[in-house]
């Protein structure tokens, strides 16, 4: 089965906590990879690990990733 990884600063990576999830085919319910469950550390790690041209430029930046903002603190998809 395919193994996917985060894509963080030029490098794949595993999720921080090593969490992954299952994908299935819907066509033919069957499993086909595993994915990373990406949590707050790799949002925090994804944030700190962007070009410094962005770091300042709000309107380019990732949502979640303002300056001013702790990396991941507004993030929708972080659980809280």
């Amino acid at each position: 089965m395919r193994k996917l990884q985060n894509l963080i600063g030029g490098e794949h990576r595993d999720a921080a906590d090593g969490r992954t999830s299952t994908l299935i085919d819907p066509a033919l319910g069957e499993p086909f990879a595993e994915a990373p469950l990406s949590g707050e550390a790799d949002v925090d790690a994804a944030c700190q690990a962007r070009p410094p041209s962005t770091r300042s430029a709000s309107s380019r930046a990732p949502r979640g990733c303002s300056a001013g903002s702790r990396p991941g603190s507004t993030w929708p998809g972080i659980p809280r």
